[in-house]
């Protein structure tokens, strides 16, 4: 429960949204739900407007990047495909405000998004079938073939320009080109920064010195990571924890392993460059991400809670839906 504890200043949040909204006051303050990593309330306005506010729990680690690369990266989605994709591709919803750093007047990082009316697909799928269903796959495969047909010049996380770290710097202190093969750019709104991915920031694990990108291929992000895996054995993971199913006994297999990963990192990269290219894609098609309408075809409108995201090679993108 302590590392779920994500104290904030209501009143505060109540002024900032109502300002991202335009309007006076907050009628109506109600719990959407609490999942693992965070905390969703739905606010009614006297304008009429309606807007969710996520308030993400300390449990992910490093909220500050990922929350500065969640928004990054749903707004870039929106921006890039918004008037450029078919009537039934999915979007991510509006962002109206967020702060990402712990000091601001709400006491808390937020992002403040525009409602998006229906339900998740989990309450319609056991329940429809046909056209029906369809239409819901329609729409995660329109998602999916947009996203994954863009390259970029690097994998990481997407960031925006003024948010993105050193690391999304190149070696002469250069900003990365956004896209693969594009010297027209580096964009002025987004950077390729370091992995937004959880697992690399957990319990501990943030303070572990590693290489978290951007890299520039999948042999490296490969060694990385086992790199890194190393580290944590050494510092963060506890043997004798009953969460941890390795005994101290396995620690010199372990280490050996890792030490292969890093050795035949280059043998099982795939050969063909297009498998290995890095693209885009949500970190999460599961039902409850998914917003349909409450009744006729389900046609996917919004994809929620894009926390997480990376840019990663195309072979391991592959977001099968549960």
């Amino acid at each position: 429960r302590k590392v779920r504890y994500a104290p904030f200043n209501p009143v505060a949040l109540q002024h900032v949204a109502c300002d991202s909204v335009g309007a006076q006051h907050c009628t109506s303050w109600s719990k959407i739900t609490e999942g693992a990593f965070n905390r969703l309330f739905l606010l009614r306005f006297d304008n009429g407007a309606d807007a969710v506010v996520r308030i993400p729990l300390p449990v992910i680690g490093n909220i500050e990047r990922a929350i500065a690369s969640e928004v990054a990266t749903m707004c870039y989605v929106r921006e890039r495909w918004i008037d450029n994709c078919s009537s039934n591709m999915p979007l991510p919803p509006k962002v109206l405000a967020w702060n990402a750093p712990y000091d601001n007047p709400v006491q808390t990082p937020y992002i403040i998004l525009e409602y998006a009316p229906g339900i998740p697909l989990s309450t319609r799928w056991p329940a429809i079938q046909g056209k029906t269903a369809g239409a819901a796959l329609l729409s995660i495969a329109e998602l999916e073939c947009a996203l994954l047909r863009q390259t970029f010049s690097a994998h990481g996380s997407l960031y925006f320009a003024e948010d993105a770290p050193d690391d999304a710097l190149d070696s002469d202190g250069h900003s990365r080109p956004l896209y693969a093969d594009d010297d027209r750019y580096p964009d002025e709104l987004n950077r390729i920064g370091p992995t937004a991915n959880r697992e690399w920031w957990r319990a501990g694990y943030g303070e572990v010195d590693a290489d978290r990108g951007p890299w520039p291929d999948m042999q490296t992000m490969i060694k990385s990571a086992a790199e890194f895996q190393l580290r944590t054995m050494d510092t963060v993971v506890d043997l004798s924890s009953p969460h941890v199913k390795s005994n101290p006994s396995d620690v010199s297999l372990l280490r050996r392993l890792l030490d292969i990963c890093i050795c035949i990192a280059p043998l099982i990269v795939p050969p063909v460059p297009a498998m290995t290219a890095p693209v885009l894609n949500h970190p999460d098609l599961s039902l409850n991400n998914l917003i349909v309408p409450l009744e006729d075809l389900a046609f996917v409108h919004h994809v929620i809670d894009w926390q997480g995201a990376t840019i990663s090679p195309y072979c391991m993108q592959c977001g099968v839906p549960t």
